[in-house]
């Protein structure tokens, strides 16, 4: 894509270690997106309890509770899960998502089991915590 266009190309979805970003840049990328990663962060105002979900969290325990939206699947998620794999009707599963208050119950609030805990697909790869400088470090490792 990067060579097909004349703007600059940001990768994004599941760059959580220095090895997505050499490998986005390497294609071509200008730059990286990089979500998920930080929600672990000592800076970042996620609940503890979320936090724990996300770094003991598997690829296989996420799963999309709507078209754009993808979650640890907490009971609650696993029940928009079966009713977006029912009805294929994203629009009303982020009606159902924003009528609980979004996000903000699960990550912010730390009341995981009700509600979603939005990730990225590359969750394996998130094994600790630390600091944003130290994140930033680590997936500018070998980076000129």
């Amino acid at each position: 894509m990067a060579d097909a266009v004349s703007i600059p190309v940001l990768a994004a979805g599941g760059i959580n270690d220095a090895r997505g970003v050499k490998a986005a840049l390497a294609l071509g990328a200008q730059g990286v997106y990089v979500g998920t990663r930080f929600l672990v962060t000592a800076e970042a105002p996620v609940a503890p309890a979320a936090k724990a979900a996300l770094l003991a969290g598997s690829y296989d325990q996420v799963d999309l509770v709507s078209h754009d939206q993808r979650s640890l699947m907490t009971p609650g998620a696993k029940q928009l899960a079966a009713r977006f794999k029912e009805t294929n009707d994203g629009r009303a599963i982020d009606q159902i998502i924003a009528q609980r208050g979004g996000m903000l119950p699960g990550l912010r609030l730390g009341q995981v089991d009700d509600n979603i805990i939005s990730t990225n697909t590359g969750l394996d790869l998130i094994k600790h915590g630390g600091t944003v400088a130290e994140l930033v470090e680590e997936l500018m490792e070998g980076i000129k």
